[in-house]
């Protein structure tokens, strides 16, 4: 290993473990694309052979099988890069304590928080992680640590009081909003207020009437939705690693089927030759759990 190569080992030390440091120094010898220029300005220039041009570009070449192979092999994702999504859901009901096993049992870190005293007595024995708050405000929730979170859901059945919430929320940086708009009296100037705000709303009678339609209308397709074997899936891409790649190409995309990329806004149709881009949001479908959670860590851990 050369000076280089140590000097990017004792870096990447800093930051990783020594497996895993030693595993990312080997693709940094992986530098083909500058070895084949160089040669052609050493050969015009007189200063080696053709001979002896062949033989860097051979032993280049070897580098490029041989080094990813050792990456592979040697790479561990750390403790770090298995960090679940942090939710957190404010109110304890039959609406959101369902919701909160569910994704507990899948990749997100959950807590419910609730000001209802009986409410936490109830399903304190059903969640691992269920807080009770005297006093439910922006205040509380923040000295508690409940904003620090990645999904902030607000499943009260008060309109006025989860708009607070919600827009107290956003203004305190929580990425993303999730608030229930389902009272019949909530003013639409209120409900598009939210939405300027960036907050996501849901309104469960809208939300039973499009089950109800889907139903009638497309019965396959909430079998799929809701059946135990497959399900509907979503990952973002955050790993420049896969960015620039084709769908074809893709790790286990034998096993998938994606139906739909969200990009800037804007649905796109998938093909076998569509190029993924940083930050698209991906949509496919999965039988096997497992692999879900393997394009996951793939997919949304930062690189």
């Amino acid at each position: 290993m050369g000076s280089l190569q140590l000097g990017t080992f004792l870096v990447y030390r800093q930051r990783f473990g020594n497996r895993n440091s030693f595993a990312g120094t080997f693709l940094t010898v992986t530098t083909i694309t500058l070895v084949l220029p160089s040669l052609e300005v050493a050969k015009n220039l007189g200063s080696i052979t053709q001979t002896q041009s062949d033989a860097f570009v051979l032993a280049a070449v070897i580098v490029c099988i041989f080094a990813p192979v050792v990456f592979n092999s040697t790479f561990r994702l750390a403790k770090a890069d298995r960090i679940k999504q942090r939710v957190v859901i404010i109110g304890a009901n039959v609406m959101t304590i369902p919701i909160a096993q569910q994704l507990e049992r899948n990749w997100y870190d959950v807590r419910v928080v609730t000001d209802d005293q009986d409410s936490y007595h109830t399903y304190d024995s059903e969640l691992q992680n269920i807080y009770y708050l005297e006093q439910l405000n922006l205040a509380t929730l923040k000295q508690a640590g409940f904003l620090m979170t990645d999904i902030l859901v607000i499943g009260l059945q008060k309109g006025e009081r989860n708009q607070v919430l919600a827009l107290g929320a956003k203004e305190a940086g929580v990425d993303r909003v999730i608030a229930n708009q389902s009272s019949m009296r909530t003013a639409n100037e209120q409900t598009q207020a939210l939405v300027e705000a960036g907050v996501e709303i849901f309104n469960t009678y809208n939300v039973q009437a499009s089950v109800l339609r889907a139903l009638i209308e497309s019965p396959s397709i909430m079998q799929l939705l809701t059946g135990t074997e497959a399900g509907l899936f979503e990952v973002r891409v955050k790993n420049h690693r896969y960015s620039g790649i084709q769908l074809m190409d893709l790790p286990m995309i034998d096993q998938i089927t994606i139906s739909r990329i969200r990009r800037n806004g804007t649905w796109l149709t998938p093909h076998g030759t569509t190029v993924i881009e940083y930050g698209d949001r991906i949509i496919f479908t999965a039988k096997d759990k497992d692999v879900v959670a393997n394009l996951r860590d793939e997919f949304a851990r930062p690189n």
